[in-house]
């Protein structure tokens, strides 16, 4: 820890600028501006924890200064909290931490804030209570399902102009927050409209939504208000890192009881600590003293204050929806669901809009598990497809940024490090699985459900162990995006507005994004670009790396819930720092693969690899190219370490030639007959085909046993049977039909329509992820546990574009690891 600072900064600043103005020849009328700068170089200081005394104006030199606030001893945890650029938002970063709150006009005394502390959750008590009486009544009178009912039997439309007519100031859109900081100079930051930090969650995009109100309404009925104090003023902080919002200037912190504390409370509690800035480093007050049930004093008021808005307009809001008798739509629902279809929503947006409904500290290890395993096994289907078809690997690799080590080794580093990322983090959550921790009853806050339940005593909550996954994904998530400018992207001309200006923010890796908060960065990026229809415009490896940092997002998001569980702040974030270096050491075997494969290829090969890429020999081009990788790959192996192994054996296999799908007008009479189970087909195969079908099905891609997609552990995965469900057609399988015919026979061409219908009809749901990445769920009716999802890159062409046939018969493929399809 730095060691206590002797002066305060006002003293320091005082003692420098006698020095400064005697030793210097500066005009009068430029001392206030260089005693200005002082102040910001002490505010910078005793941020970072660094001894006001042992510092002098000698030092001011700007690489040395930036030097000596690079080599503090919170500049890990900056780096952590605010991402690798953080020191060129040191003013803002200030702001938060309390030396540069508010203006002097801000001061109140310990008196007068703990009596506005008390008026302003008593107010909430007051809302949240309004609340509580009039759902009972509700539910007394049998008439809460018919409230939804009748709000679900409204359209979006329909939600959205009931708003207006009666908040007419409510935004409409997701995230007016970060909305407005971005559409402003920065030099325009302060003068933003504060309330916009305010309650940012209630606008009308998501209330608009589905039931996400009444389900909003359900959830805050059913926990005290200070279980979501953090919650409701998250955005609280934007505002104060841009200057507009001004908290009152008092030294201490705030503590909020959280959890079996306000089970039975009558009241907001909480209580006040005072904090002299002079006692100590003020970092070191805020990042290691503070427990996740405290606040700076003046942050926790505003947010207090927001939550106070929050519940007003839930109240009214309640109010307005017992008092209309307007909300009687016959055709509502038919509508209500067929708007829904017609307005699916990205994996970032459902995130947040379920987050209405769920306790804040409740962390569904499942939904996670199952997330990342999709991700995964598009990630190697990726990979495979590139082996496989000539045309998919011409595309991506005339994508690929030329920098060095050249366009190849990045091509194998790009798909690789995917790979690797989804790999390393699966086997994480393996071992917490193997420690019971998937069961929610095994930490304190798990299922919504069984919150008010008794935890599992017999087992020590490990908030190491999660920990490490949250740590681990927020490493890997800020790896990503400091990666993000290498694939030498550029925004399309076409992209205007809101995703633009995010866009470069991310481009710049901004610390601000941070304060934004990172879901709900890329959610408004990916609703900004399917709102303006211009998903065909973004490059497509920028797409694929967006959602794989959208999916990171997600996880991250979730896994933080735990934060809250954290008793000992300290402990935590040295804890925190010495994970960051194992991390940095730990073996990762696909990006050590990746590495050495990489290493062997030298400047001859280079060359052998960087051949223009055109439509003339296409198909030898493809295999000269996996030739030679093919040789890197062994090559590379021969000396790899033993715990490397098992990824040079898959990527081997990825690597593999796979002629049924490479070479789509090969003759395919065996393909028809094994890839479905036709049952009252009227073109039942002769014996000549079945005898044909049966000597060549070692050779048909479609019929190779799968091996497992989730292969962290070789002793439990190897060997493993997939246990595939039957899907019996009883009707319009003409697309399923003429995609397995010999190329010869059948369209060589189909449209994404088509696949999404032909999906529907055998069970599966389509849902946008990110960009033009759509997630294919089976709902369909199955015995036994439900196929795993399907991951696709939906074709970079219009919507009713045709798509070559080879595509379909991939994603045929895949859906045959899940599915046996029987045409009746």
């Amino acid at each position: 820890m730095p060691q206590a600072t002797s002066m305060s900064p006002s003293q320091w600043v005082d003692i420098q600028a006698n020095r400064l103005f005697e030793t210097a020849t500066i005009p009068r009328s430029k001392q206030s501006e260089a005693k200005k700068q002082l102040n910001d170089v002490a505010e910078n200081l005793t941020t970072l924890g660094i001894d006001l005394s042992a510092f002098n104006y000698d030092d001011f030199e700007p690489s040395k200064l930036r030097n000596i606030f690079l080599s503090s001893t919170f500049s890990p945890v900056f780096q952590y909290l605010f991402g690798p650029n953080w020191i060129d938002q040191m003013e803002n970063m200030s702001r938060l931490n309390g030396s540069g709150l508010g203006l002097e006009e801000c001061d109140v005394n310990l008196e007068t804030f703990h009596s506005y502390m008390i008026e302003r959750t008593a107010a909430i008590l007051v809302e949240w209570k309004k609340i509580q009486r009039n759902m009972q009544q509700l539910e007394q009178e049998g008439k809460k399902d018919d409230l939804r009912g009748r709000w679900d039997g409204l359209t979006t439309f329909e939600k959205r102009q009931w708003f207006s007519e009666r908040f007419p100031k409510m935004p409409e859109h997701s995230h007016p927050d970060i909305r407005a900081y971005v559409q402003v100079a920065e030099t325009e930051l302060a003068n933003l409209d504060s309330s916009v930090f305010k309650t940012p969650s209630l606008n009308a995009a998501d209330l608009s939504h589905g039931l996400v109100l009444l389900d909003l309404l359900d959830t805050r009925v059913k926990h005290h208000p200070a279980t979501f104090r953090a919650s409701d003023g998250r955005s609280v902080s934007l505002g104060i890192w841009a200057g507009c919002c001004q908290p009152p200037r008092v030294e201490g912190v705030l503590t909020f009881p959280e959890g079996k504390e306000l089970e039975n409370a009558d009241d907001y509690p909480f209580s006040f600590q005072s904090v002299s800035h002079t006692n100590g480093s003020q970092t070191e007050q805020i990042l290691f003293r503070y427990r996740p049930d405290q606040v700076q004093a003046g942050i926790g008021f505003c947010q207090v204050g927001a939550q106070l808005d929050t519940y007003r307009f839930l109240s009214q809001c309640l109010q307005e929806l017992l008092e209309d008798g307007s909300l009687t739509h016959p055709e509502g629902l038919v509508k209500a669901q067929a708007d829904s279809r017609e307005h699916d929503s990205g994996l970032l947006t459902r995130c947040f809009r379920a987050s209405y409904a769920e306790h804040p500290q409740a962390i569904n290890m499942e939904w996670m598990y199952e997330l990342l395993s999709v991700s995964l096994d598009r990630a190697r289907d990726d990979f495979r497809q590139l082996r496989a078809l000539p045309e998919e690997w011409k595309h991506r690799m005339v994508s690929m940024p030329t920098r060095p080590p050249g366009r190849a080794a990045n091509f194998i580093r790009f798909h690789i490090d995917r790979i690797d990322l989804f790999s390393t983090l699966l086997q994480r959550m393996e071992q917490l699985k193997d420690k019971g921790l998937f069961d929610p009853k095994s930490y304190p806050y798990g299922d919504p459900k069984i919150l008010n339940e008794t935890t599992r005593t017999d087992v020590a909550f490990d908030w190491t162990a999660i920990g490490s996954l949250s740590a681990a994904l927020k490493f890997i998530l800020e790896e990503r995006l400091s990666r993000l400018n290498d694939l030498a992207w550029a925004i399309p001309d076409s992209l205007g507005g809101v995703a633009r200006l995010l866009l470069e923010m991310l481009r710049r890796n901004e610390a601000t994004l941070r304060v934004m908060y990172i879901p709900a960065v890329l959610r408004l990026i990916d609703e900004e670009i399917a709102e303006l229809g211009a998903e065909k415009t973004i490059p497509y490896l920028l797409t694929e790396e967006l959602c794989d940092i959208s999916v990171l997002a997600a996880c991250l998001r979730e896994s933080e819930k735990f934060h809250r569980l954290v008793t000992d702040t300290q402990d935590y974030y040295v804890w925190l720092m010495g994970i960051e270096k194992k991390w940095n050491e730990q073996a990762r075997p696909w990006k050590q693969a990746a590495d050495a494969i990489i290493s062997t290829i030298d400047k001859e090969t280079a060359q052998r690899l960087s051949v223009r890429i055109g439509a003339h020999r296409l198909r030898s081009k493809h295999a000269r190219f996996w030739d030679v990788m093919e040789g890197c790959i062994e090559t590379a192996r021969e000396g790899a370490e033993p715990s490397t192994r098992s990824a040079y054996e898959n990527i081997q296999e990825l690597c593999s030639p796979d002629p049924a799908v490479s070479q789509p007008s090969q003759p395919a009479e065996d393909m028809q007959f094994t890839t479905f189970a036709p049952l009252h087909s009227h073109d039942q195969p002769s014996q000549t085909q079945v005898r044909r079908a049966a000597k060549k099905s070692s050779l048909t891609a479609y019929d190779k046993p799968q091996q497992p997609h989730l292969e962290h552990d070789e002793s439990k995965s190897k060997g493993a049977a997939i246990h595939k469900h039957d899907v019996y057609l009883q009707a319009k399988a003409d697309f399923w039909r003429h995609l397995v015919l010999p190329s010869h026979k059948s369209n060589s061409e189909f449209r994404w329509q088509d696949f999404e219908k032909a999906m529907m009809e055998i069970g599966y749901k389509s849902s946008p992820q990110t960009g033009s990445i759509y997630r294919f769920d089976f709902v369909g009716d199955v015995k036994g546990s439900r196929p795993t999802a399907l991951s696709i890159h939906k074709p970079h062409t219009p919507h009713t574009a045709k798509i070559p046939a080879h595509k379909g018969r991939w994603w045929l493929a895949r859906i045959r690891e899940r599915l046996t399809l029987h045409i009746t």
